[in-house]
């Protein structure tokens, strides 16, 4: 191979991390930033065995995109990594209410075993997506073990349940307008919880396009923010899936804009089996945190993880939380005594 193609063809890695830093003034660019852990560790090997192939202009030029793209990259990893430590608040008090967010996923060729798995979760509230279609059977199963509802399947357009084993005060839902020069593009279900722990509770669901339509996504994003701002904040826990890493742009934005903590950090859900049509192989391991939990200043979460395998091409997202009044009772009661 020529001099010269080796070193683009090594160039071209770490170049491409330094082009999704550019999604900040071109969203388009924004798709990179979903990969950046698999692109770290490419520009990783580039850096390590890449630059020991090329010699003097390519392989200063390897080595500096290297640093640059992996600069760039190791900041956005580092940031997520740690950025969630003072939002989770362990060990657990005895009064808590814990928050699932499952992609029911509408080609589930297992909803008795979705079923179970979710019943088994230890879970007070779940936020359902992508309800229709299997999902429905889903639902349906899960009704003895959690009788309240809020469900918005009474319209063909809206996919989205919540279930809850607590009692849900009110209720209501959004399904917005496809169609016109202003199109309305946001569906999502409130619903007021009788949290039984003293504290208000309002949770919210929602089901986000994917980033390669990131003008609608924006929209989306936008317009839940707007929905949202006449809510009681602190008292708010939204989920739902994203389809966003936490090392997009687009994401952050979304961060920046909700007046709660986004307290699902870390936490790989997707995907949890290939969505094949006619076969679902089972994942490995998740990949990408797409599922999102986020939570307003009155609840603190104690506990924030995965939930197990379901029939599901999604993980679920499970968060424990306790109102902060509690949480910060029991933290006095653990301050060791002054000598």
């Amino acid at each position: 191979m020529a001099p010269a193609l080796r070193g683009l063809t090594f160039l071209a890695l770490p170049l491409l991390m330094i082009l999704g830093a550019l999604a900040v003034w071109w969203p388009p660019l924004d798709t990179i930033n979903q990969f950046t852990p698999m692109l770290f560790l490419a520009c990783m090997a580039v850096l390590v065995f890449g630059t020991r192939q090329v010699d003097g202009f390519w392989r200063a030029s390897v080595l500096s995109a290297c640093i640059v793209a992996l600069y760039i990259s190791g900041t956005n990893l580092l940031g997520e990594r740690f950025g969630g430590l003072r939002d989770i608040h362990g060990p657990c008090p005895d009064q808590t209410v814990t928050v699932l967010t499952q992609n029911l996923w509408s080609r589930n060729q297992e909803p008795w075993r979705t079923a179970d798995t979710l019943k088994r979760s230890g879970a007070d509230v779940l936020l359902l997506q992508e309800v229709r279609g299997s999902g429905e059977e889903v639902v349906r199963l899960l009704r003895p073990s959690f009788p309240y509802a809020a469900d918005c399947s009474t319209n063909p357009w809206c996919s989205l349940t919540i279930l809850s084993k607590k009692p849900i005060r009110t209720w209501r839902y959004h399904q917005g307008r496809w169609t016109g020069p202003d199109p309305d593009v946001l569906t999502f279900i409130i619903a007021d919880i009788d949290s039984g722990v003293g504290a208000p509770m309002t949770v919210v669901t929602t089901h986000l396009l994917h980033l390669s339509d990131h003008e609608l996504q924006s929209r989306q994003m936008r317009q839940l923010v707007t929905a949202l701002a006449d809510e009681d904040q602190a008292d708010l826990v939204v989920g739902g899936d994203m389809n966003l890493t936490p090392w997009t742009f687009a994401l952050k934005s979304l961060d920046s804009h909700m007046q709660g903590r986004r307290v699902s950090r870390n936490v790989p859900s997707w995907p949890a089996r290939a969505p094949f049509p006619d076969y679902a192989l089972p994942s490995p391991f998740p990949l990408w945190p797409i599922d999102h939990i986020y939570a307003g200043k009155n609840w603190r979460a104690c506990k924030v993880g995965a939930s197990r395998r379901t029939g599901s091409d999604h993980y679920g997202v499970i968060a424990t939380f306790a109102p902060v009044e509690i949480t910060a009772s029991k933290a006095v009661r653990h301050v060791a005594p002054a000598h």
